[in-house]
Parts: structure tokens; sequence; C-alpha cells
């Protein structure tokens, strides 16, 4: 079995405190996963191939570069690569026994990263072991890890496994058992964020060697909800109401939005995006008055969160006009009669008035102003004896009304 060496480059992105609206965009990172095959054997050990895997958020064209020997000088150059593992066929051969360090160079957008595995040549038996983690990262606090050595060479005989969680020379499991591989169960706990480097050493017909792998600890993810609602209160009936939900935290990946406008259980639009922030247009209705809690759930990458708000909605707003003439009569010619009309009710808003002194559909005049009294002074005048009937239209905050008064002229 061939040895591999976990390489792993994190940016990490510092917690950020989650206010209101806010939002966080992690920084790309770049991994790569470099092995050797065979990566030991006796001398002569020709024909090894140089595996790269990559992996990570950085996009774009890969640049694979292999040193055998880790002497400076690059013996395979691939550029502009589109696949994430690229293997170099029968790249290196070693003639004599010894330790060799091969070298490969990643380069993928505006990051790169090299990374090195041992090739052990050999007169007799040989040993090697790959060590991996599980879970090899996650959030802090990081518990339960499982640290897995695979043994492979020519040696024979029980194996000796001494296990460190951090590679600060203390074992915290040694065991000798001729299983393999081996498995130290919920061995390591990381209370702190940081990158951590376990180690094992494995012992067998009087070889020893050492592997070790990365274990990345990463500040807690977040998530956060910020709700809007436009508009947010009105009279009866308020209907097209906007609804807005905005994701913040350190949570990656698409995100489920769900509305439920009268927090009835059911919900009401469903949607799935990458956006983080999106509005359910014209989504809610509400005929009657009264306080609606509207709902909205917010799903990403096995995380949820929702919040609560009110829509408050007041009685149906009401308009009344009070409308008279003065002088309501008089003989022909009747000049100088005044219009005046005074507006009640629970209506906001600025007044538009309209008079129209012989209810012909002409109006004579058009007057927008905030007093809930207006008089259209000298307004009307009736040359012939007659009944006429004047008339006012109120309009306020989207309510009209009309009102009529009688002129007698003699």
């Amino acid at each position: 079995m061939s040895k591999k060496t976990l390489v792993v480059i994190a940016l990490l992105v510092s917690q950020l405190a989650i206010y209101f609206g806010a939002s966080v965009v992690q920084a790309a990172t770049l991994n790569v996963d470099f092995s050797a095959s065979p990566s030991s054997g006796p001398a002569p050990l020709n024909n090894v191939s140089l595996t790269a895997v990559v992996s990570g958020t950085a996009t774009g064209l890969i640049n694979y570069k292999f040193d055998c020997t880790n002497d400076g000088t690059w013996d395979l150059v691939v550029n502009n690569s589109v696949s994430t593992t690229y293997t170099a066929s029968n790249l290196c051969n070693y003639s004599s026994a010894g330790t060799y360090t091969a070298k490969v160079r990643v380069e993928r957008g505006v990051l790169s990263f090299e990374g090195t595995t041992a090739i052990f040549v050999t007169s007799g038996p040989d040993l090697s072991v790959v060590l991996s983690a599980n879970p090899s990262s996650g959030p802090v606090p990081l518990n339960g890890v499982d640290l897995t050595a695979a043994v492979s060479g020519s040696a024979t005989g029980n194996i000796t496994y001494k296990f460190d969680c951090t590679s600060d020379g203390g074992w915290e499991s040694t065991i000798t058992t001729a299983t393999n591989p081996y498995t130290a169960v919920d061995l390591c706990n990381y209370a702190t964020q940081g990158n951590y480097t376990a180690t094992v050493q494995v012992q067998r017909g009087g070889l020893s060697f050492q592997g070790t792998t990365a274990i990345v600890v990463q500040l807690p993810l977040t998530l956060g909800l910020s709700i809007t609602a436009a508009p947010s209160s009105g009279r009866a009936p308020v209907n097209g109401v906007d609804l807005s939900a905005t994701v913040s935290g350190t949570t990656t990946g698409n995100i489920t939005y769900r509305f439920d406008c009268t927090n009835d259980g059911v919900w009401d639009a469903t949607q799935t995006t990458s956006q983080t922030t999106y509005t359910a247009i014209d989504l809610c209705n509400y005929t009657s008055p009264g306080v609606y809690g509207v709902k909205v759930k917010a799903e990403r990458s096995g995380s949820e969160i929702q919040g609560l708000i009110n829509i408050v909605v007041g009685d149906t707003a009401t308009l009344a006009v009070n409308f008279s003439a003065t002088p309501y009569t008089g003989s022909a010619p009747l000049s100088g009669v005044d219009l005046i009309a005074s507006v009640s009710g629970t209506a906001t808003g600025n007044i538009t008035y309209k008079f129209d002194c012989t209810s012909d559909g002409s109006w004579d005049l058009t007057q927008l102003t905030s007093q809930t009294s207006y008089t259209a002074v000298d307004l009307c005048s009736y040359s012939s004896p007659g009944t006429y009937t004047s008339k006012a239209r109120i309009e306020r905050g989207g309510i009209t009304v009309e009102g009529t008064a009688s002129v007698l002229v003699f």
C-alpha cells in the first residue's frame, strides 16, 4: 500500500459578530493530497508514479510541477490542466537505497502550494504507514476524532501502533496487534480553533516508521437571519405584502427560504438560491384587522434558523364629508355663492377637494390641502331661476366620497 501525505491549506475566516443584516464571504482555499506509487521498495526502484489530488474552493486551470528528488529541478511540468487529479506515470527512478523526497507544486488562481512525499528505497524489508483522521476538520470543539493507520511494506510480524493527537511527543494510545489497518476510535479531542498535526509511529520486524495527518479545527459555524415586510402595517385590507429575508454568518452553501404569512404552519412560498437576500414579492394578503405573525425559516448546509415579525392591520379607514352652499337661495342672478366642505373619518393624508357648481361633470375648482375644512369662496354664479345641484368630491388616503347641496334661484 502506498504512502500518502495529506497536506491541507485552509484560509480561515475569523468569526464575525452577527449584526442585523450582516453577511460573510469566505476566502478561497487550495488543498492537495500528494502520493507516490510505489512509495517504497528494494533498489533499484524504478517507474515510480507521482499523483496529486487537488481540492478546495479555488477555481481555474491548474499547473502541476513534479520534482522526483527535491533537487530544485522540475522533472515534469504540466500547465493549464482542467483535471483536479494528475498522475505523472512512471516518472521517477531510484537506483540506490535511501530516503528520497519527491515534491509537487500546484498553482490555481492566485493560490499555490507545495507538498512532499517520501520514497523509501531499501536493500531489505521496508515499512511505511499512511495516517488519516475522521473527521479531519470541523467546528470547535472537535471531539471524538478517529485516527486510522494503514501499514504497508515487506516487513512482517505483529505491529506496534503509537498515536499522538497533537505531535507533542506524548503517545495517547499504544497497542501491539496483527490488525492492519488499525483505528484508534474516538481518540482525539480538540477544544480550541487551530491547525493540528497528528502522528503515528509503527514498529514491525525491527523497523520503525512515522506518518502524520492534519486536522483543521474551525471557528463555530454560524447562521443569522433578518426579516422585513413592506408594508408592515396599514388599514384593512393590506394586500401585496413583500417579505424579505437576509442571511448572515459563516455557514456556506445554497440557502432554502421558507415563508409563512400567518404562522399557521403552512409555507406560502419556498425558494432555494445562492443569494443571501431573497424577497417574496406580493406574497401576503390580509383582509381583516388584526396582528398577524409572519414566520421565515432559512436552511443552509444542515443548519437552520427561523424568525418572526408582526404585520399590524388596522380597521378599515373611513371618510365622510359635510357639504353646503352659502347662500343656498336667492333671486336671479345669484352670484358669489360659496361651497363649503368639511371632512371627517379615520382616513389620513392630504385631501383633494373638487367642486362642481351645477353637477355637470366639469370641476370648477380643484384644491389639494391638509386642512379638513375648505371653502371655495364666491365660486358659483346662477343667472337664471331654477333649482341647481352643486357637488363636492373628496379624496384622501385612497378613499373617495361625494356630497351634494341644492341651490334655489327664483
